[in-house]
């Protein structure tokens, strides 16, 4: 009877071994995502466990479903909704609206990350998660390279394959241009002590409470005038965002929105413009650059940066040299540039270490060094005329202006180092061609200005006199000569 009731107390032993085993085996899932993204990654926390009465891996009305408390998250979960027992906690997760469930997933994984909680598993978008035992899942999005970023998904996990589309956040981005003659452009060029527009464009994501414009201008700018900054081209008030400098001198200056004005506006469109004076400082190149730091994700201060977004503004260079027949350099030559053949709208300039830059208060005249040179620096693309004033000693005034025709292309978008796609000049002079040579690394145009020298007219007092003051002396002697003779006889 003893071995008897062994034999059956072992049977029934194995028995729910096979039975606890096939149980195991039936409440194994498989979770994937539609999207299938490498660069998505996610970690999931299994909130409650879960038991069913399906036995084929479906879930229908008829279908029994238990949740019991994961001991892991049970003191979170009793934070959260209050309560103390595992039927009240439960009965209160399940009657949460969808807003609600929103916030409980916001609330439950600012939980996690402050008592240091491990996820369950962690994975990505392609591979997703195998052999996950039934529950209600909390799954993060994790994501930190990928262009968006998924909501934080709460779900049961009951079926052996489920296949979820995740609703993504909208990660911003930030575009810089420039505003020339009514266009949106990456690059131009521009005279200096001439104003240049800038405009920046982003949007507002969701859940966001940093939004940052970080925008950098180089040395050959001032500070920006006129800003203003629209929302969905509503101007703003100055109230709504402050304008700082940078804390750690990474950029010109930073415009900080307002927490208030981020909810009230999520997803619409920022527009930021402004103008700068291109100063005597720029470069062949100046270089401007703008990004946007912000946070979407309410569950760390960690913020997020924009890729950073170029333009270039271009300013062009004459390197003239005055040179007589022999090539030989000319000092002293004075010159005044213009705008228009009639002379009568002038460039104006100001010398600064012996080279002339544009300047709308300036007004120095060019006069040519020893070496023949000058330098005239702070132009853009268009039509010029050089008009020689005061000519070397011993040599004429080109009495005609040399005409100057420079024409560019600028690159369409600016990536990094770009120079200016073409720089071609003509240079003429009553008709007639000048040699002229393009540097697209310096933007300069060089050339050289000719002068010849002043004919030598007859003059009285010279060697002519001279001899005719001879010839004179000899025919009075001849004349004297014939005179004795004559006598003689």
């Amino acid at each position: 009877m003893k071995v008897r009731n062994l034999k059956i107390a072992i049977m029934s032993f194995v028995l729910m071994l096979m039975l606890c085993v096939h149980a195991f085996a039936d409440t194994q899932c498989n979770l994937t995502f539609k999207n299938k993204k490498e660069t998505n990654t996610y970690s999931i926390y299994r909130l409650l466990n879960a038991t069913t009465s399906s036995e084929d891996n479906t879930i229908t009305e008829d279908t029994s479903i238990s949740y019991t408390l994961n001991s892991k998250y049970e003191t979170i979960l009793k934070e959260i909704t209050q309560k103390e027992s595992e039927d009240d906690i439960i009965s209160v997760i399940q009657n949460y609206s969808e807003s609600e469930m929103k916030t409980f997933a916001k609330n439950v994984y600012s939980k996690i990350l402050e008592n240091n909680l491990e996820a369950e598993e962690n994975g990505n978008g392609k591979t997703g998660f195998t052999n996950l035992q039934y529950g209600y899942y909390l799954i993060k999005d994790t994501s930190n390279d990928s262009e968006m970023k998924s909501e934080n998904i709460i779900v049961s996990l009951l079926i052996k394959d489920l296949e979820i589309e995740t609703k993504e956040d909208h990660v911003p981005g930030i575009e810089k241009k420039i505003i020339y003659e009514l266009k949106r452009v990456d690059a131009i060029t521009e005279e200096m002590n001439n104003d240049v527009t800038f405009e920046i464009k982003t949007d507002i994501p969701e859940k966001t409470d940093t939004y940052i414009i970080h925008d950098t201008l180089s040395n050959g700018f001032n500070k920006p005038e006129n800003l203003t900054v629209k929302i969905n081209h509503e101007l703003q008030e100055s109230v709504d965002y402050d304008i700082v400098d940078s804390p750690d001198d990474t950029c010109s200056f930073e415009i900080v929105f307002k927490s208030d004005v981020l909810s009230k506006n999520v997803g619409k469109k920022v527009t930021v413009t402004y103008t700068c004076k291109l100063n005597e400082s720029a470069l062949v190149e100046e270089t401007n650059k703008a990004y946007l730091e912000y946070n979407n994700d309410q569950y760390s201060d960690s913020t997020s940066n924009t890729t950073i977004d170029e333009n270039k503004v271009y300013t062009l260079q004459l390197n003239i040299k005055k040179v007589n027949e022999k090539n030989e350099a000319l000092a002293s030559a004075r010159f005044k540039l213009f705008y228009d053949e009639a002379l009568t709208n002038e460039v104006t300039l100001t010398k600064k270490d012996d080279i002339y830059y544009l300047d709308k208060a300036g007004n120095d005249e060019i006069v040519t060094l020893e070496d023949g040179l000058f330098k005239v620096i702070g132009l853009k693309s268009g039509t010029y005329y050089l008009q020689e004033t005061v000519a070397p000693n011993g040599y004429k005034v080109q009495s005609n202006p040399i005409k100057i025709v420079i024409q560019t292309k600028e690159p369409e978008e600016i990536l990094g180092d770009e120079t200016l796609e073409e720089l071609n000049a003509t240079v003429t002079l009553n008709d007639s061609s000048i040699d002229v040579t393009t540097d697209k690394q310096t933007n300069s145009i060089s050339f050289n200005v000719v002068n010849k020298s002043g004919i030598q007219l007859p003059t009285t007092g010279g060697v002519g006199t001279y001899i005719f003051y001879g010839i004179g002396i000899v025919m009075i002697g001849l004349s004297i000569i014939v005179w004795k003779k004559y006598k003689n006889k």
